[in-house]
C-alpha cells in the first residue's frame, strides 16, 4: 500500500517549474559564452600564426628586387638580397627565397644556390603563386636545371677573404670544397 503525501491543499508547482526553466536558460547562456570565448581564442591564435608564418617580404622589397632579377643586373640584385637576408625568418617566405635563389644563380654561387633551392622546395607548396610583383618567374624544374647547370660548369666555389695590411685591403679568392 502506498501513502500519498500530496494533500492537494496549497501546493503550487509553478515556482519550481520556472526555476528549472531559468536554470536551463542560464546553463545554455553560459555554454554559449564559453563557446564564443573558445572561438575568439582560436581565431586570435590563427591570426598570430598567420602573421608569423605569412609573407616576410613586403611589396616594396619585392618591387625593388623585381627589375633586378635579370642576370645582367646581378650587382643591383646583390643589394636586394642583402636587404632580404636582414628580414627575420625570410626563409619562410617563398618570394624572399626566390629572390635569394635567383641572386645566387646569377652570381654563380653553386653551393649557396643549392642551399637556397633546398629552402625553396620546403616552402614551394606555398609558392604555387609567387607574388605577381616579381613578374614572370621560373618553375621549380627550371630553377633545378639552372642550379644543376652552374654546379656542372663551376664545380669549385671561391670564398672571398680579405685582410688589411698597411692600410690596404687585400682580397683573396680561396677555392672552397664542393659538396
Amino acid at each position: 500500500m502506498s501513502v500519498s503525501t500530496n494533500t492537494g491543499v496549497g501546493v503550487d508547482n509553478k515556482p519550481t517549474k520556472n526555476l528549472g526553466k531559468r536554470f536551463k536558460y542560464i546553463i545554455c547562456f553560459l555554454l554559449m559564452v564559453i563557446l564564443a570565448a573558445a572561438l575568439a581564442t582560436a581565431a586570435s591564435i590563427l591570426i598570430v600564426r598567420h602573421r608569423e608564418n605569412g609573407p616576410k617580404c613586403s611589396n616594396s622589397v619585392l618591387s625593388a628586387a623585381a627589375p633586378n632579377l635579370d642576370p645582367k643586373k646581378v650587382l643591383d640584385l646583390q643589394n636586394n638580397a642583402a636587404q632580404i637576408e636582414s628580414i627575420k625568418n625570410y626563409k619562410q617566405d617563398p618570394n624572399c627565397v626566390y629572390v635569394e635563389l635567383t641572386f645566387h644563380i646569377n652570381n654563380i654561387e653553386p653551393q649557396k644556390a643549392r642551399a637556397d633551392l633546398n629552402d625553396y622546395k620546403k616552402v614551394y607548396s606555398l609558392s604555387k603563386n609567387l607574388s605577381k610583383i616579381l613578374g614572370k618567374t621560373d618553375s621549380l624544374d627550371g630553377l633545378e636545371a639552372k642550379v644543376a647547370d652552374i654546379e656542372k660548369k663551376y664545380p669549385i666555389q671561391f670564398n672571398e677573404r680579405s685582410e688589411t695590411k698597411n692600410g690596404q685591403t687585400i682580397i683573396w679568392d680561396i677555392p672552397s670544397e664542393t659538396q
